[in-house]
């Protein structure tokens, strides 16, 4: 699979913190602490899987899992591909999913927009393995065009490294923590250069919270508590899930129409 990984050629790439499996696996408080710290500011980080054997195995099914993807869903027709696929109201606690993006064919023009719009993820955190530039994120103190809106210059490439996942929170754990862990804001943009023919495939993992599991914030003397109304409902996790798969795709919808 090293074959996939490409060169930065000239990208504004941002440089991920990277943390040790095999430090955390020996409950390493330095590296322990590293990752909390991280989690409050960004929640975005590589894990390196190779410092340790139960990492090289994941690493290893990963390329496989992308292996395996990359045949199948460059051959099956679309139709065959839409029985497999989850839509709100079957959500899982646990997932693992295969994402292809096909490249440019001969003579397209790249595309204008994004990919994938700019969201956070409704899961508690995720596992991406890829080999390809495709995933930004803003900088860490980007320039705003408007609250909520970053400037385009204020996004940066995440580079694919060998034998790394890349980690990120999403709005479950940040909800959860009452915002002490952030989510990480990211999008997918099409590759550039010699890479803009070539399809990109990731395998992402992903846990969230159990379906009957309350959304609001933990009690714990190191999450901040807010003060809830009376009348605020609390929804379950599959509750809040699935208003927040519905909304993504109701915003995907949007783009397409544009």
């Amino acid at each position: 699979m090293d074959n996939l990984l490409y060169p930065s050629e000239g990208l504004s790439t941002i440089e991920l913190p990277k943390i040790s499996l095999a430090k955390l696996l020996k409950n390493d408080e330095t590296e322990a602490q590293a990752v909390f710290d991280i989690c409050c500011r960004t929640g975005f980080f590589y894990l390196d899987l190779m410092d340790h054997a139960k990492g090289e195995k994941l690493w290893e099914s990963a390329c496989l899992a992308r292996e395996i993807g990359q045949n199948v869903m460059s051959t099956v027709p679309l139709e065959e591909k839409n029985k497999f696929l989850k839509r709100p109201g079957t959500l899982d606690r646990g997932f693992l999913r295969i994402l292809r993006y096909p490249g440019l064919k001969e003579n397209q023009a790249p595309f204008k927009e994004p990919r994938v719009l700019p969201h956070r993820d409704g899961v508690s955190i995720a596992m991406l393995f890829t080999w390809v530039y495709g995933l930004q994120i803003p900088e860490e103190h980007p320039k705003m065009i408007v609250p909520g809106v970053e400037a385009e210059d204020s996004w940066r490439w995440v580079k694919p490294m060998h034998g790394h996942t890349i980690i990120n929170l999403g709005n479950a754990i940040r909800l959860l923590t009452n915002r002490k862990l952030a989510s990480g804001k990211h999008r997918v943009v099409h590759a550039v250069g010699n890479q803009a023919k070539t399809d990109r495939v990731s395998v992402l993992v992903s846990v969230r919270p159990g379906d009957n599991t309350p959304m609001k914030a933990f009690e714990s003397p190191m999450i901040p508590q807010a003060a809830d109304r009376k009348d605020k409902i609390i929804e379950t996790a599959i509750e809040w899930g699935d208003r927040h798969v519905k909304n993504f795709i109701k915003k995907m919808d949007f783009k397409e129409t544009q």
